[in-house]
């Protein structure tokens, strides 16, 4: 399924770009690096970043299909398990009555309805931290208020909870691999779960420190 491919690379590259923002402006010491180097390059490198991190979250988690139009979503994701399950379901009943193929389609249904509560916690994690009204009034629009400073946001961005949601991502692209019966099915089971360890941003902070 070409969506759980991509879904998968998406993921990734968002959990990469949490690490560089982390590794680069998670502490005061390396802010601090970075502004002795070029405030104004760092500070445009900053806001780039976490846009991409909270845009590309929040349109992951958007439903399935807006306006008629399919979206690139673990919402749809669901839907795509779920006919993909319904669809064994109709053959087994029309051609096929093994007690096996039985066994396996009860255990698919079974993590079919895992699959759907992981999606529901997905929600739940990205609700609490604001960031779908972070989306709404200063990405994909501008809100004068919040613009204005008026009106202030509650977000919550900070590593570990960008990491909990990233990593329950993760954690149901493995899942949605068990329910794929498609090409290279061992790479959704098999991706490596935790956070990547860096992604060059400890390096270039200490080659700013030595020059």
């Amino acid at each position: 399924m070409i969506e759980l491919h991509k879904i998968g690379f998406l993921v990734d590259q968002l959990r990469q770009t949490v690490v560089l923002f982390e590794e680069l402006y998670g502490s005061k010491e390396t802010v601090a690096t970075l502004n002795r180097t070029s405030v104004q390059s760092f500070s445009l490198i900053r806001s780039a970043l976490l846009y991409e991190i909270i845009m590309r979250i929040s349109s992951l988690l958007d439903p399935a299909e807006t306006m008629g139009s399919d979206n690139l979503t673990f919402d749809r994701l669901l839907v795509r398990m779920d006919e993909s399950v319904q669809s064994e379901l109709r053959n087994f009943f029309l051609c096929n009555k093994d007690e096996s193929t039985k066994d396996e389609l009860t255990s698919k249904i079974s993590l079919l309805e895992s699959f759907k509560c992981e999606i529901i916690e997905l929600h739940a994690l990205y609700k609490q931290t604001n960031l779908k009204k972070y989306r709404n009034k200063l990405g994909a629009h501008l809100d004068v208020d919040f613009v204005l400073g008026k009106k202030q946001l509650d977000v919550k961005i900070d590593f570990q909870s960008l990491s909990e949601i990233l990593n329950k991502m993760i954690a149901i692209i493995a899942k949605a691999g068990s329910l794929y019966n498609g090409q290279d099915k061992d790479q959704f089971l098999h991706r490596k779960t935790k956070m990547p360890d860096t992604a060059g941003g400890k390096l270039l902070i200490q080659k700013l420190k030595s020059v």
